[in-house]
């Protein structure tokens, strides 16, 4: 498994709405998901509530998704390392140190807001969880 390496000045930052679309994308997928697990059988309805929180943590280091969300790779943008330009495809703590402001319970319909927010205000389209993770989301 090969990282891609890209730089910031090869690939300029996504922009808000591409990453705000893509974070719609994912969780409109992870809806469908549950709600035909629970349709399914009342027990799957844990199982799809349990895989969904997996994918939203883990989704842009998924190495059979080269390290993008399906969100993300339907936006054409990327999750790459602050520091290295690399993808952070495998690095599962980068993924979930990203997730934490938007997972945490009871805080995430605040965390939504204060990530969007931030995700206009600052410079570099950066939200909390992507300057805790060390990480920044580039165009492909």
């Amino acid at each position: 498994m090969e990282n891609e390496n890209v730089t910031s000045t090869q690939n300029e930052l996504a922009t808000p709405v591409n990453r705000i679309l893509a974070a719609l994308i994912d969780g409109i997928l992870v809806s469908v998901v549950a709600y035909i697990l629970m349709t399914m059988s009342s027990s799957l309805q844990y199982v799809g509530s349990a895989l969904g929180i997996v994918y939203m943590i883990i989704k842009d280091t998924l190495p059979a998704l080269q390290g993008q969300s399906i969100g993300k790779k339907a936006m054409n943008i990327m999750v790459v390392n602050e520091d290295t330009g690399e993808s952070i495809e495998g690095d599962y703590a980068a993924g979930a140190i990203r997730a934490l402001p938007l997972i945490i319970p009871f805080l995430n319909f605040i965390g939504i807001i204060v990530e969007t927010v931030m995700l206009f205000s600052d410079d570099d389209h950066r939200r909390f969880g992507d300057k805790w993770g060390k990480t920044k989301v580039i165009k492909k």
